[in-house]
């Protein structure tokens, strides 16, 4: 069973024999709850139903340089802008690159989520991740 705390007059519920001020204690089995979809919106943002809060659209990108043929990876909201600053010099960490190819694109419904995934092909390897990526295709 789960314990979920809900704030004073949350959905306007009243429970009798309790203070009125208290937060309300309702008990839900594990099977009553849905799953944790996340709904994707236009505006660039998703919304979570189950925890209702707004989330920011993050990518996690994959550049090739033209010049090294080497491989870089990160994530931004803005993957145009981005972009633009890896190959005018503004990074010092992809300035030797220059010009940079996009390669791969992935969308995220939160920053936390596109670390973890930059974090998961850095591990694995960048080459090996397109590899897989294009096979799976």
């Amino acid at each position: 069973m789960l314990k979920i705390r809900l704030a004073r007059g949350a959905f306007g519920a009243k429970v009798p024999g309790s203070n009125p001020g208290a937060p309300t204690v309702l008990q839900v089995s594990r099977d009553s709850l849905l799953p944790p979809a996340r709904v994707q919106v236009r505006s660039g943002f998703c919304i979570d139903p189950v925890n209702a809060r707004r989330l920011i659209m993050m990518f996690v990108y994959i550049l090739e340089s033209s010049r090294t043929h080497r491989f870089y990876v990160g994530s931004t909201q803005d993957v145009a802008n981005r972009m633009r600053e890896h190959n005018s010099g503004e990074c010092l960490s992809t300035r030797h690159g220059i010009p940079w190819v996009l390669v791969h694109v992935e969308k995220c419904c939160s920053r936390s989520e596109a670390v973890l995934l930059e974090q998961r092909i850095k591990s694995r390897g960048i080459a090996r991740y397109l590899e897989a990526v294009r096979q799976s295709c």
